[in-house]
């Protein structure tokens, strides 16, 4: 009698040292790949956030829809449309103003506090000049760009909208 019970000890020790193993195994998997899954969701934010604030610039005049000639303070909604992808001069003329002069404004009035943005409006047509809005990405920064076509002035122009954090 004293032996089967002895098995049974035996199995019992052998059942739990593999349950242990196999508990430490998925634990060190799993905050092994905690920082990537991390870095896969920054990453998915602000390509959504680059995406809808794209949207917001190319596909909306704002609220008020003539915020280009109030003060900044006014201003609800920002938004360089005069129609669907079609920008409004005044209005992106205006939007540069106050990214030059007010960044950190702007970039609250766009809702994002924990990004940098960099906006690239090259101009097809060579008459009409190329603008850049905000602070040029840093080489080490991770980036998401969004590339649009819009039409400005009287030709088309590709809208880069880039968001960066910094390391």
């Amino acid at each position: 009698m004293s032996e089967r019970g002895q098995a049974v000890s035996y199995d019992l020790a052998m059942a739990m040292f593999i349950f242990v193993m196999v508990l430490a195994g998925i634990i060190m998997l799993w905050t092994s790949n905690l920082k990537s899954f991390e870095t896969q969701f920054s990453f998915n934010e602000a390509q959504v956030k680059a995406f809808l604030l794209s949207d917001l610039l190319l596909k909306s005049p704002g609220v008020p829809v003539d915020w280009e000639t109030r003060d900044l303070n006014g201003v609800t909604s920002l938004g360089l449309a005069r129609k669907d992808r079609v920008l409004d001069s005044g209005k992106v003329l205006r939007f540069k103003d106050w990214v030059d002069s007010n960044y950190s404004e702007v970039k609250a009035k766009l809702a994002l506090p924990t990004y940098e943005v960099f906006i690239q409006l090259d101009a097809v047509d060579p008459m009409t000049a190329d603008l850049n809005f905000g602070v040029p990405p840093p080489g080490n920064a991770v980036r998401v760009s969004v590339r649009r076509i819009a039409v400005y002035g009287d030709s088309e122009a590709i809208v880069d909208v880039t968001l960066y954090q910094t390391p």
